[in-house]
Protein backbone atom coordinates (compact mmCIF):
# COMPACT_ATOMS: atom_id res chain seq x y z
CA UNK A 1 0.00 0.00 0.00
CA UNK A 2 1.75 3.86 -1.65
CA UNK A 3 0.84 7.11 0.49
CA UNK A 4 -2.74 8.10 1.95
CA UNK A 5 -3.96 11.34 0.48
CA UNK A 6 -6.88 13.05 2.70
CA UNK A 7 -8.17 15.96 3.45
CA UNK A 8 -6.72 18.63 6.48
CA UNK A 9 -7.38 21.90 7.87
CA UNK A 10 -3.99 23.48 9.26
CA UNK A 11 -3.81 27.03 7.63
CA UNK A 12 -6.74 29.67 8.13
CA UNK A 13 -6.43 31.41 4.70
CA UNK A 14 -7.00 28.51 2.48
CA UNK A 15 -9.96 27.18 4.81
CA UNK A 16 -11.56 30.84 4.51
CA UNK A 17 -11.19 31.04 0.63
CA UNK A 18 -12.58 27.31 0.49
CA UNK A 19 -9.21 26.04 -0.90
CA UNK A 20 -8.98 22.09 0.00
CA UNK A 21 -5.29 21.49 1.95
CA UNK A 22 -4.28 17.89 1.47
CA UNK A 23 -1.36 16.12 3.22
CA UNK A 24 0.32 12.99 1.80
CA UNK A 25 1.99 10.49 4.26
CA UNK A 26 3.24 7.16 4.69
CA UNK A 27 0.20 5.03 6.74
CA UNK A 28 3.26 2.68 7.86
CA UNK A 29 5.32 5.43 10.01
CA UNK A 30 5.85 5.61 13.66
CA UNK A 31 3.60 7.94 15.51
CA UNK A 32 4.33 11.16 15.28
CA UNK A 33 3.75 10.60 11.35
CA UNK A 34 5.18 13.04 9.08
CA UNK A 35 3.06 14.32 6.03
CA UNK A 36 3.46 16.91 3.21
CA UNK A 37 1.24 19.38 3.32
CA UNK A 38 -0.15 21.44 -0.18
CA UNK A 39 -2.76 23.61 -0.82
CA UNK A 40 -2.66 25.61 -4.58
CA UNK A 41 -5.34 27.90 -5.96
CA UNK A 42 -6.78 31.31 -6.56
CA UNK A 43 -10.23 32.64 -5.18
CA UNK A 44 -11.32 36.21 -4.88
CA UNK A 45 -8.48 37.81 -6.55
CA UNK A 46 -5.88 36.32 -3.37
CA UNK A 47 -3.40 33.09 -5.23
CA UNK A 48 -1.89 30.45 -2.30
CA UNK A 49 0.55 27.55 -2.74
CA UNK A 50 1.69 26.07 0.23
CA UNK A 51 3.95 23.26 0.33
CA UNK A 52 4.73 22.17 4.22
CA UNK A 53 5.39 19.89 6.53
CA UNK A 54 3.14 19.06 8.64
CA UNK A 55 3.18 16.13 11.63
CA UNK A 56 0.10 14.15 13.75
CA UNK A 57 0.03 11.64 16.46
CA UNK A 58 -3.35 10.16 15.46
CA UNK A 59 -3.33 11.20 11.33
CA UNK A 60 -6.41 12.90 11.98
CA UNK A 61 -5.40 16.48 13.46
CA UNK A 62 -2.57 17.79 11.53
CA UNK A 63 -0.42 20.63 12.80
CA UNK A 64 2.61 22.68 11.23
CA UNK A 65 5.97 21.73 12.31
CA UNK A 66 7.86 23.64 15.52
CA UNK A 67 9.52 26.07 12.84
CA UNK A 68 6.62 26.87 11.11
CA UNK A 69 4.67 27.74 14.66
CA UNK A 70 7.11 29.63 15.71
CA UNK A 71 7.77 31.84 12.16
CA UNK A 72 4.39 32.25 11.55
CA UNK A 73 5.35 35.06 9.39
CA UNK A 74 6.27 32.41 6.83
CA UNK A 75 3.84 29.83 6.57
CA UNK A 76 2.40 31.04 3.80
CA UNK A 77 4.85 29.89 1.21
CA UNK A 78 6.20 31.73 -1.27
CA UNK A 79 6.16 35.43 -0.63
CA UNK A 80 2.87 35.19 1.09
CA UNK A 81 3.53 35.99 4.42
CA UNK A 82 0.62 34.69 6.65
CA UNK A 83 -0.72 38.47 8.39
CA UNK A 84 -0.49 40.11 5.03
CA UNK A 85 -2.71 37.31 3.47
CA UNK A 86 -4.91 37.99 6.57
CA UNK A 87 -4.98 41.66 5.84
CA UNK A 88 -6.35 41.25 2.44
CA UNK A 89 -9.00 39.24 3.05
CA UNK A 90 -10.01 42.32 5.39
CA UNK A 91 -9.19 44.55 3.14
CA UNK A 92 -11.70 42.06 0.54
CA UNK A 93 -14.67 42.11 3.48
CA UNK A 94 -14.39 45.87 3.08
CA UNK A 95 -14.86 46.21 -0.55
CA UNK A 96 -11.44 46.09 -2.34
CA UNK A 97 -9.85 44.26 -4.80
CA UNK A 98 -6.65 42.55 -3.98
CA UNK A 99 -4.31 40.53 -5.79
CA UNK A 100 -0.53 39.93 -5.78
CA UNK A 101 1.90 40.90 -8.67
CA UNK A 102 4.33 39.50 -10.56
CA UNK A 103 7.05 40.78 -8.01
CA UNK A 104 5.42 39.46 -5.54
CA UNK A 105 3.89 42.83 -3.91
CA UNK A 106 -0.15 43.45 -2.65
CA UNK A 107 -2.05 44.78 -5.38
CA UNK A 108 -5.02 46.76 -4.09
CA UNK A 109 -8.09 48.38 -6.62
CA UNK A 110 -5.02 48.02 -9.50
CA UNK A 111 -2.22 49.97 -7.66
CA UNK A 112 0.97 48.29 -6.61
CA UNK A 113 1.53 48.21 -2.87
CA UNK A 114 4.92 47.12 -1.61
CA UNK A 115 4.97 44.42 1.10
CA UNK A 116 4.68 46.22 4.17
CA UNK A 117 6.77 45.60 7.52
CA UNK A 118 4.49 44.20 9.87
CA UNK A 119 3.38 41.99 12.82
CA UNK A 120 0.10 42.12 12.81
CA UNK A 121 -2.71 41.75 10.02
CA UNK A 122 -4.41 45.09 11.64
CA UNK A 123 -1.31 47.01 11.14
CA UNK A 124 -0.47 45.37 7.39
CA UNK A 125 -4.08 47.13 6.62
CA UNK A 126 -3.15 50.29 8.12
CA UNK A 127 0.03 50.54 6.15
CA UNK A 128 -1.13 49.19 3.04
CA UNK A 129 -3.87 51.49 2.78
CA UNK A 130 -1.78 54.54 3.70
CA UNK A 131 0.48 53.78 0.67
CA UNK A 132 -2.89 53.00 -1.33
CA UNK A 133 -3.94 56.48 -0.66
CA UNK A 134 -0.64 58.24 -1.46
CA UNK A 135 -0.52 56.83 -4.90
CA UNK A 136 -3.70 57.66 -5.67
CA UNK A 137 -3.27 61.39 -4.65
CA UNK A 138 0.24 61.79 -6.46
CA UNK A 139 -0.23 62.00 -10.55
CA UNK A 140 1.04 58.99 -12.75
CA UNK A 141 4.05 59.57 -14.45
CA UNK A 142 3.66 60.86 -17.72
CA UNK A 143 4.13 58.61 -20.41
CA UNK A 144 7.36 58.25 -22.24
CA UNK A 145 8.13 60.22 -25.68
CA UNK A 146 10.67 59.14 -27.81
CA UNK A 147 9.72 61.70 -30.15
CA UNK A 148 10.16 64.39 -27.82
CA UNK A 149 13.43 63.19 -26.09
CA UNK A 150 14.96 63.09 -29.62
CA UNK A 151 13.82 66.62 -30.28
CA UNK A 152 15.38 67.57 -26.73
CA UNK A 153 18.75 65.99 -27.81
CA UNK A 154 18.56 67.27 -31.64
CA UNK A 155 18.22 70.81 -30.14
CA UNK A 156 21.58 70.71 -28.26
CA UNK A 157 23.40 69.48 -31.44
CA UNK A 158 21.55 72.03 -34.12
CA UNK A 159 21.09 75.25 -31.84
CA UNK A 160 19.68 76.66 -34.39
CA UNK A 161 16.29 74.33 -34.50
CA UNK A 162 15.58 75.81 -31.74
CA UNK A 163 13.54 78.15 -34.47
CA UNK A 164 12.33 75.73 -36.23
CA UNK A 165 8.41 74.48 -36.13
CA UNK A 166 8.59 72.28 -33.15
CA UNK A 167 5.27 70.10 -34.12
CA UNK A 168 6.87 70.07 -38.06
CA UNK A 169 10.18 68.42 -35.99
CA UNK A 170 8.26 66.11 -34.07
CA UNK A 171 5.98 64.99 -36.85
CA UNK A 172 9.25 64.14 -38.90
CA UNK A 173 10.42 62.24 -36.36
CA UNK A 174 7.59 59.88 -36.48
CA UNK A 175 7.03 59.76 -40.38
CA UNK A 176 10.28 60.46 -42.11
CA UNK A 177 13.43 60.68 -39.60
CA UNK A 178 16.17 59.71 -42.12
CA UNK A 179 14.89 62.64 -44.48
CA UNK A 180 14.79 64.86 -41.63
CA UNK A 181 18.57 63.89 -40.14
CA UNK A 182 19.58 64.12 -43.74
CA UNK A 183 18.35 67.90 -43.72
CA UNK A 184 20.11 68.87 -40.62
CA UNK A 185 23.20 67.27 -41.61
CA UNK A 186 23.26 69.24 -44.89
CA UNK A 187 22.44 72.42 -42.90
CA UNK A 188 24.75 72.08 -40.03
CA UNK A 189 28.17 73.34 -42.20
CA UNK A 190 30.53 76.40 -41.22
CA UNK A 191 29.50 78.01 -44.99
CA UNK A 192 25.94 77.99 -43.52
CA UNK A 193 25.44 81.30 -41.27
CA UNK A 194 23.17 80.28 -38.22
CA UNK A 195 20.48 82.62 -39.60
CA UNK A 196 19.92 80.83 -43.23
CA UNK A 197 19.59 77.67 -41.33
CA UNK A 198 17.06 79.26 -38.69
CA UNK A 199 15.43 80.60 -41.93
CA UNK A 200 14.73 77.13 -43.45
CA UNK A 201 12.63 76.33 -40.34
CA UNK A 202 9.83 78.88 -40.48
CA UNK A 203 8.31 76.37 -43.39
CA UNK A 204 6.15 73.17 -42.70
CA UNK A 205 8.89 71.27 -44.58
CA UNK A 206 8.79 68.39 -47.26
CA UNK A 207 12.14 66.88 -45.92
CA UNK A 208 12.13 63.94 -48.67
CA UNK A 209 13.08 66.92 -50.98
CA UNK A 210 17.03 67.61 -50.77
CA UNK A 211 17.55 71.15 -49.44
CA UNK A 212 20.29 73.68 -51.15
CA UNK A 213 21.80 76.70 -50.18
CA UNK A 214 24.08 78.71 -52.43
CA UNK A 215 25.42 81.65 -50.98
CA UNK A 216 28.76 83.68 -51.57
CA UNK A 217 29.44 85.19 -47.80
CA UNK A 218 26.99 88.31 -48.40
CA UNK A 219 24.19 86.65 -50.24
CA UNK A 220 22.35 83.65 -49.77
CA UNK A 221 19.52 81.62 -51.89
CA UNK A 222 17.83 78.29 -50.18
CA UNK A 223 16.18 76.12 -52.58
CA UNK A 224 13.48 73.80 -50.99
CA UNK A 225 10.23 72.01 -51.09
CA UNK A 226 7.36 72.90 -48.86
CA UNK A 227 4.40 70.37 -48.08
CA UNK A 228 1.96 70.10 -50.78
CA UNK A 229 3.53 72.53 -53.15
CA UNK A 230 6.35 72.56 -55.81
CA UNK A 231 10.13 73.43 -54.90
CA UNK A 232 10.50 77.41 -54.32
CA UNK A 233 13.68 80.00 -53.12
CA UNK A 234 13.85 82.50 -50.91
CA UNK A 235 17.55 84.65 -51.37
CA UNK A 236 19.01 86.86 -48.68
CA UNK A 237 20.54 89.97 -50.03
CA UNK A 238 22.45 91.69 -47.00
CA UNK A 239 20.35 95.03 -45.71
CA UNK A 240 17.25 93.72 -47.22
CA UNK A 241 16.38 90.63 -45.64
CA UNK A 242 14.97 87.66 -47.51
CA UNK A 243 12.64 87.51 -50.35
CA UNK A 244 10.58 84.97 -51.69
CA UNK A 245 11.95 84.50 -55.69
CA UNK A 246 9.19 82.99 -57.87
CA UNK A 247 11.37 81.74 -60.98
CA UNK A 248 14.96 81.73 -59.88
CA UNK A 249 17.36 81.15 -62.95
CA UNK A 250 20.35 78.70 -61.62
CA UNK A 251 22.73 78.59 -64.18
CA UNK A 252 25.77 76.97 -64.09
CA UNK A 253 28.86 78.82 -64.92
CA UNK A 254 31.82 76.41 -64.50
CA UNK A 255 32.84 73.73 -62.82
CA UNK A 256 35.60 73.43 -60.18
CA UNK A 257 37.35 70.23 -58.55
CA UNK A 258 34.80 70.47 -55.79
CA UNK A 259 32.85 73.77 -56.22
CA UNK A 260 30.07 74.58 -58.20
CA UNK A 261 29.39 78.39 -59.13
CA UNK A 262 25.73 79.21 -60.25
CA UNK A 263 24.04 82.48 -61.26
CA UNK A 264 21.19 83.04 -59.40
CA UNK A 265 19.45 86.23 -60.94
CA UNK A 266 22.51 87.97 -62.07
CA UNK A 267 24.36 87.42 -58.68
CA UNK A 268 27.05 84.70 -58.75
CA UNK A 269 27.09 82.34 -55.93
CA UNK A 270 28.27 79.07 -54.70
CA UNK A 271 26.63 76.05 -53.91
CA UNK A 272 27.59 74.80 -50.33
CA UNK A 273 24.79 72.18 -50.33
Amino acid sequence: MGKIKTVTTVFELPQKLGILQYVEYEPYDESPYTGLLTSEGCKRGICIRYKVWVSSRDKRRWEAKERWKKRRDEDGGGCLRQQIADALWMLTERGFEVGFSNECDAVINGVAIPKPSCRSADECVKQMLEVYKKRLESPPPPPRNPEEEEYQHLIQQYAWLNWWNRNTVLDALKRCKQSLLDVLQRLNKPEIPYFVAAFVGRFELDFRCVVEVFGNGHNYCVSFCIKDAQPTTYCYERGKGWRHTQQPKFLRLKPLEDTEIYLVEDKELIKIV
